[in-house]
């Protein structure tokens, strides 16, 4: 069984970048090896396929790692209070010093 991830957001992002960097790397140079082996001469398109591959599997990696954080995170509730919001008529338009009126005004004096 696997242990959960204890790593900030932060650091997850940070790891992203050096699986990308690893595993493009790694790509290129396995892709490379392949051709050169398999192929017989230096052909440069398994080189590029490696490395398409090495960047598919880092953005996956981090993607998958980055939504688990998100998704184990908890949902904060979004409340509104009416009270705060500026009335006017209905079909009204709210002008410019009737907004700065309401800003200026302090909370408790409405």
């Amino acid at each position: 069984m696997t242990k959960p991830d204890k790593r900030s957001f932060e650091e997850r992002y940070e790891s992203c970048f050096l699986d990308l960097g690893v595993k493009t790397v790694a790509g290129l140079v396995i892709g490379s090896m392949m051709g050169s082996f398999f192929l017989r001469s230096a052909r440069r398109w398994p080189m590029y396929i490696g490395g398409g591959a090495g960047l598919g599997m880092a953005y996956t990696n981090c993607e998958n790692s980055l939504n688990n954080y998100l998704q184990s995170m908890d949902p904060k509730v979004c409340t509104i209070n009416l009270k705060s919001v500026p009335q006017h008529e209905p079909g009204g338009v709210i002008e410019a010093h009737q907004v700065d009126d309401y800003r200026s005004t302090p909370p408790g004096s409405r």
